[in-house]
């Protein structure tokens, strides 16, 4: 499906481009002769009067070809490209990359006047509801059931575990050459890291009580549904599995502020005992926190303090790589007008554009890393999945983003790209002519190979970036911690099992709450467990 989905995105981008060339080709009387979306050998072929239109075998690409539009082959008829003045052929040129910048904003203008206006007040509209969880949670023939009917997902079946060799872990990543902000975060990594156990170290019998009582892990899944409503549609026609059962599990693997009982329409006043007057400051303030973060809210008239366990992530955008916390909250939004909605879509464009642009400058001058900011074919594919799974809102947002960036990269004065022909067209019209036509030949087709490598390489840096998902520790890290004996890797993890983050006080409040006669020996086996992290994030 996601495949479907992303072909549908890429051909809507492709055709309104296009759509922009032929538009504004036929408004200067320029003749045009074929309208294809793809490439390759013609799938669907309508012949127009004068334009014959084609769907191609190969769906990432689309063309416009006019009459004359190769300089040495325009005889001067008056519907030929290369016969108009070079204002008129600029204005074809641009309209292809404009095209996409104005399906940019009227995707947020739909966006916004059918799905409402995100309100700048720190008021819930809508809850993450649920986490990982453990696979030990099913037995393995409905987990079989549940991943074949997208109940769930499988989250790298042979994922590596690295463990921590504790002992002067500070000092030993300082001597590692390692930076005070990388120290940091390794450090903060340590912190919240499972802590594992090799199962020899349990009796059977130990084990398996532990498992059922919640307090070990082994490998995770994440949902693929939103409610119990859609757990039981899909298992609806399944016999054999418990599905009570299941949706016990579901609902035990809630998300932070879902578990803590933040409920939508609550208004956050304060966080940590700040108090907060909008949306941004709220976010920033969690995102910020680290540990337990302390929420004050009003629900009616009623004012509630609760205690929230938030997820830590790791961040990396324009401005580089960093943790944050999460708890799972989103903005309430407002239902608005037409007008309204086009206010808001026109300040959502100027904010994308800009993000956009620094991302291009940051990247020019080698601030972020080429191989992390750049995406693929392949890439987009994966992306368009997971953001698909969120309904036609995320898909619309997505696919104005893409738009946007389409439109500003082929504005680059790159040979081949819209901006390069725009480039070569001020060139004719400052020097009062043409470049020659060798030199122009020369140019586009060192464009072209340097293009065809770019794919090749942002395809290969797909396969990598999203064959296996990213590591929360990259593999130069990795070989650095290796090497300075702070971590070890967990060849067979089939081997551990993982504690679910427990302090030392609440593991012995299950154990006791739960009458375990050997209490002693667990916390024995707990306080000699390693730490371990798992490297995919």
């Amino acid at each position: 499906m996601s495949i479907i989905i992303t072909i549908i995105l890429f051909s809507v981008l492709i055709i309104v481009h296009e759509l922009g060339h032929y538009l504004a080709a036929r408004r200067a009387g320029v003749r045009v002769e074929k309208f294809g979306i793809g490439f390759g050998p013609a799938l669907f072929k309508i012949k127009g009067k004068e334009t014959e239109f084609s769907i191609c075998l190969f769906p990432l690409g689309g063309f416009v070809k006019l009459a004359g539009d190769v300089r040495d082959d325009c005889k001067g008829d008056k519907f030929e490209f290369y016969s108009k003045p070079v204002g008129v052929r600029a204005k074809i040129v641009f309209w292809g990359p404009l095209f996409n910048l104005f399906l940019t904003f009227f995707l947020y203008w739909v966006i916004f006047y059918f799905s409402g206006i995100p309100t700048q007040k720190p008021l819930i509209g809508e809850i993450v509801k649920y986490d990982l969880v453990s696979k030990d949670k099913f037995n393995p023939t409905d987990l079989k059931i549940l991943i074949e009917k997208e109940v769930v997902e499988e989250i790298d079946g042979d994922q590596m575990y690295i463990t921590w060799i504790p002992q002067d872990l500070k000092n030993k990543l300082i001597n590692a050459s390692f930076d005070e902000k990388e120290v940091k975060r390794f450090l903060n990594i340590w912190e919240d890291s499972f802590k594992i156990t090799n199962k020899k170290m349990f009796q059977a019998e130990q084990l398996k009580k532990l498992l059922e009582m919640d307090l070990l892990g082994e490998k995770v899944v994440s949902w693929n549904i939103d409610s119990e409503e859609e757990l039981k549609n899909k298992l609806v026609d399944v016999e054999g599995i418990d599905k009570d059962s299941i949706s016990k599990v579901l609902f035990g693997s809630r998300y932070p502020a879902n578990k803590a009982g933040i409920k939508v329409g609550d208004l956050i006043t304060k966080i940590n005992g700040v108090t907060v007057e909008n949306w941004n400051k709220m976010s920033k303030l969690i995102r910020n926190s680290e540990g337990i973060i302390n929420v004050e809210l009003k629900r009616i008239d009623q004012i509630i303090n609760l205690d929230v366990k938030p997820e830590r992530v790791l961040l990396v955008d324009i401005d580089g790589e960093r943790e944050i916390s999460l708890i799972g909250i989103r903005s309430m939004t407002t239902k608005s007008g037409f007008t309204n909605s086009f206010a808001a879509a026109g300040k959502k464009f100027y904010e994308l554009s800009r993000t956009v642009l620094k991302g291009f400058g940051l990247l020019i001058s080698k601030k972020i890393p080429f191989k992390d900011a750049v995406t693929g074919p392949i890439g987009i594919g994966v992306i368009t999945g997971k953001v698909a799974k969120g309904g036609i809102f995320p898909i619309l947002n997505f696919m104005a983003m893409l738009s946007l960036s389409l439109g500003i990269i082929n504005l680059f004065p790159f040979p081949v790209l819209d901006g390069g022909h725009l480039c070569f067209m001020l060139i004719e019209k400052i020097k009062g002519g043409p470049i020659p036509h060798k030199v122009e030949n020369i140019l586009t087709q060192i464009a072209i190979a340097a293009l065809l490598t770019l794919m090749v390489f942002v395809s290969y840096n797909d396969i990598l970036r999203f064959g296996v998902k990213k590591s929360i520790i990259n593999e130069e890290q990795l070989v650095k911690l290796n090497d300075n004996n702070i971590v070890a890797e967990i060849k067979d993890d089939e081997n551990y099992v993982f504690w679910r983050n427990l302090t030392e006080k609440e593991l012995n409040d299950k154990l006791i709450e739960n009458e375990v006669t050997d209490k002693e020996e667990i916390l024995s086996i707990w306080k000699n467990s390693d730490k371990g992290t798992d490297r995919i994030k």
